[in-house]
């Protein structure tokens, strides 16, 4: 996956797409919706702050790995995006990645967080929605390549790169 977007600038307005790589984008929604995500991991020295690598498990096998891009949008300007690496593998552990179990319960629904404000359009989060209309959220964080993490009704210290009223919730 690409640390940053190619190409970003297209009529004057940097476009800065959620990267997907192990599974068509178009297909992402139809393979988590009915999956029980049963943990998530992190390196031992990072926190669900800001974390530079961020796995999600689910039952059947499935995981998916989070990081961003960074993109200049502007002289010194940057902003991140979101990456996600699907896999169909066993659920083994990364080196130095704590397992935490978590009885998030089945997905519902997923939906992006977009920032399109003037010349910008960034996918840089998504939010995964169980049975229960409880929220798991994983954005782009404030250092290059990282996301932050809000567990459902839990004060965790989710720091997203922006307000999170800075972002609209739309369909994947």
């Amino acid at each position: 996956m690409e640390p940053f977007i190619k190409d970003a600038l297209v009529d004057g307005r940097y476009n800065l797409p959620l990267q997907v790589e192990g599974v068509d984008r178009g297909s992402l929604t139809q393979l988590l919706l009915g999956e029980k995500l049963i943990a998530y991991s992190i390196p031992q020295a990072q926190s669900l702050i800001c974390a530079w690598e961020f796995r999600l498990y689910f039952s059947h096998g499935l995981t998916l790995d989070f990081s961003s891009a960074t993109t200049g949008v502007g002289g010194w300007d940057e902003l991140n995006s979101l990456n996600i690496l699907f896999s169909k593998k066993s659920n083994t552990l990364p080196n130095k990645h704590n397992q935490v179990q978590y009885s998030f319960g089945v997905i519902s629904d997923i939906k992006l967080l977009v920032f399109d404000e003037g010349n910008i359009y960034a996918e840089c989060g998504v939010s995964l929605i169980n049975q229960l209309q409880e929220e798991l959220v994983i954005a782009c964080s404030i250092s290059p390549g990282s996301v932050s993490v809000k567990l459902r009704k839990s004060d965790n210290g989710f720091e997203p790169e922006m307000d999170e009223n800075d972002y609209m919730l739309v369909s994947l």
